[in-house]
């Protein structure tokens, strides 16, 4: 049951106070933090432009590999820099550098490898493999970004496997949060509720449509599936989230890269363990709300998380599914409510 069937996401709530990188507070501080990212493409740039003046020379191996260390050292530099002097404040910006730095070295690799990629092809192609490679980190650092626009701290709701992304925003980056709520999440104990979730959405589909949503999925793990296929396989199951399948919301007709897909999913269960003993430790208000007709079983997911939260509390929403807000409007802003009184 990997993240495309979880269809979660993660969002700031709250304007605080302004942030503060280097002692400058707000849009400066953002400003020092894009102009350091930006470093390395620069280098990567002007060296690339440097080395592709002599493609025709003999000792041009020996001329990329004493450019690459010095545009690879100028990115490391760069990241060393970021996490020293700003802590977490700008963590956001180191996927924002490693991305531009490939983005600037297109040029050569244009000259050198006679590829004819537009840009933003390119950069589609960089992104994802950067997402499929680091995964769950990349996320927990591009987390902060959205808090910028609630100021040095914010109340973050995840939904779903958006939920479970905020248990490791917890552990990670507690400063950079007031607290958290967690909406029928895959949960962060034991296989966070993943077995019971997958049989549940299994049960409540038609058997036919169940065994080719099944035969997707796993084409899709294997790195095999299309996003048009993995689209299909979300759209057989989506009458099952629901706390009745005559009453949903609209399809959710959402864009799926597939290697960021399977590597995301791997390093969520690779990462488990580690995330489940590092639970007790959160320490900001805590509260997780799961509807009490989702198929994400409550016991497994919402309540054993809830008990590992010191302080977490847990509200289970009657009838209402897999998006509770949808069934029961108004709940999930009762539990800010609560979360932030």
């Amino acid at each position: 049951m990997p993240p495309a069937r979880l269809t979660g996401h993660a969002a700031c709530t709250e304007r605080r106070t302004a942030m503060n990188i280097f002692g400058l507070t707000g849009s400066t501080g953002v400003l020092i933090a894009i102009a350091l990212a930006l470093v390395p493409a620069v280098v990567a740039y002007v060296r690339g432009r440097q080395i592709a003046r002599f493609v025709d020379d003999p000792a041009l191996p020996e001329r990329l590999f004493a450019g690459s260390r010095v545009m690879s050292s100028s990115l490391m530099l760069t990241i060393v820099a970021l996490i020293t002097l700003t802590g977490l404040a700008s963590i956001w910006a180191i996927p924002a550098a490693v991305i531009a730095y490939y983005a600037a070295a297109l040029p050569l690799r244009r000259t050198l490898y006679g590829e004819t990629w537009s840009l933003a092809a390119y950069l589609s192609i960089v992104i994802r493999f950067f997402v499929a490679v680091w995964s769950f980190w990349v996320l927990v650092c591009a987390v902060p970004a959205l808090a910028l626009w609630a100021g040095d701290r914010a109340w973050i709701v995840g939904h779903s496997w958006g939920g479970h992304l905020l248990l490791h925003c917890a552990v990670a980056i507690p400063d950079r949060m007031h607290g958290g709520l967690a909406v029928d999440l895959l949960g962060g104990v034991g296989d966070g509720g993943e077995a019971g979730f997958e049989a549940e959405l299994m049960r409540r589909t038609p058997p036919e449509a169940a065994a080719r949503a099944q035969e997707l999925d796993e084409r899709g793990m294997r790195g095999e599936g299309t996003p048009e296929e993995m689209r299909e396989s979300l759209e057989l199951l989506w009458p099952a989230y629901f706390a009745s399948p005559d009453h949903t919301m609209p399809f959710m007709d959402a864009r799926t890269s597939i290697p960021a897909y399977a590597g995301i999913w791997d390093s969520a269960k690779a990462l488990l363990p580690e995330l489940e003993a590092s639970l007790a430790e959160v320490a900001m208000p805590f509260g997780v709300v799961a509807g009490g007709s989702s198929p994400m079983p409550v016991e497994e997911a919402a309540a054993a998380t809830a008990r590992a939260i010191p302080g977490a509390w847990l509200e289970v929403v009657d009838g209402a599914g897999h998006f509770p807000w949808f069934e029961r409007p108004g709940c999930i802003r009762a539990a800010l409510d609560r979360l932030s009184a």
